[in-house]
């Protein structure tokens, strides 16, 4: 994983520091919910966790780990932490949880949310989204640059809206490298 990629995890839990203030340092009680219980997966999941492994030896913060076999237990654990007075709670891989998460932000108004790959308008819910269609452009139009048979092929894994867009994506950035 690049170095930026971990830093840019680490930032986060610093800017959700800085937004409390300092009154609201000593209540800083990090917890994160994975949705999926491989976290060592070689992607985004591995990179938060070496991101929060990062902020933890840095600052002598401990940040609470938990994984979700399901999406009533993620729900169950976004839950109990802001009742535990966890704050903020950092939500990863959540694209197929939107709802319960936002009626989980709804009734926990003094929690702060962190979440990856989602909107909606609610002020204690703070944001990050990939542009992924911007990577598979540029990844289309660099295959079909080095491909002799100019065909490309994608894989993929799950039918979640995330790969959704980058095999779309693909394409216009194929097409433009064809017509040159």
């Amino acid at each position: 994983m690049p170095k930026w990629l971990y830093v840019f995890y680490c930032t986060t839990l610093f800017v959700m520091i800085a937004f409390g203030g300092a009154a609201q340092a000593e209540n800083f009680r990090p917890a994160i919910i994975y949705d999926t219980e491989v976290v060592n997966d070689g992607s985004w999941n591995e990179a938060i966790y070496r991101g929060i492994q990062k902020f933890e030896k840095r600052t002598g913060v401990s940040v609470q780990i938990e994984t979700a076999d399901s999406y009533d237990e993620h729900t169950r654990k976004m839950n109990a932490f802001a009742v535990q007075g966890y704050n903020p709670i950092l939500l990863s891989g959540s694209t197929l949880t939107h709802k319960k998460i936002r009626q989980a932000v709804i009734d926990h108004p003094k929690t702060r949310f962190i979440i990856f790959n989602g909107r909606f308008n609610l002020p204690n819910a703070y944001f990050f989204s990939f542009a992924y269609h911007k990577s598979s452009f540029l990844a289309g139009y660099l295959s079909a640059a080095k491909s002799k048979t100019k065909k490309l092929g994608f894989i993929g894994g799950l039918e979640i809206p995330t790969i959704k867009i980058s095999s779309v994506a693909i394409l216009p950035g194929r097409n433009i490298m064809m017509k040159k």
